[in-house]
């Protein structure tokens, strides 16, 4: 079975992969520096990867460390069709009606 993510999802996937385990520490710091992402964005993904099933929090006393749960093979990275525009993209994510509640 093949898992969807995003490519903002999937570059937290790499560095783990890379890596094996990181805090979130680690990982903000890496995106930040890599793309400029803020840690809330970075906190974002991974709770997104997390409900996903993608990747999960280890605890070992105080140390927290993230680690993927998939293997590259396992997981790949969702594409918009071509056709579809920006606007319809977004209109796509709304609830029936076209309006957030």
């Amino acid at each position: 079975m093949t898992h969807s993510c995003t490519q903002a999802e999937w570059r937290i996937l790499e560095l783990l992969w890379e890596r094996g385990t990181m805090t979130a520490g680690q990982l903000i710091e890496a995106l930040q520096a890599e793309n400029g992402w803020t840690q809330h964005a970075v906190c974002t993904l991974l709770e997104r990867l997390e409900q996903k099933g993608l990747i999960a929090l280890e605890e070992n006393g105080s140390l927290r460390r993230y680690v993927c749960k998939q293997s590259r093979q396992q997981v790949s990275i969702a594409r918009w069709p071509l056709e579809c525009s920006l606007p319809q993209r977004l209109k796509n994510r709304l609830p029936v009606g076209g309006k957030h509640q």
